[in-house]
């Protein structure tokens, strides 16, 4: 259980990424802050921040295609 202190802090360190990386994934975010979406979603329902929208699901496999066609070009 987090107390209100740790809610403050992570959302400070959160917002801070994010205005310095405006471009910031989900996935990103819980990678660098070592945290899950879960938590995310909940700071957000406090109202602590406001997290990206989601990416479309065709733009994310357009990326993933293309960057694995890319990958199979070079040796």
């Amino acid at each position: 259980m987090y107390t209100k202190l740790d809610d403050i802090n992570m959302s400070k360190k959160i917002l801070d990424y994010i205005e310095n990386n405006p471009s910031a994934l989900r996935g990103q975010i819980t990678r660098d802050f070592s945290t899950n979406m879960r938590r995310l979603k909940q700071l957000e329902s406090e109202g602590y921040i406001n997290i990206p929208p989601e990416m479309p699901r065709e733009i994310r496999n357009k990326e993933y295609r293309e960057n694995k066609a890319i990958q199979s070009t070079h040796p």
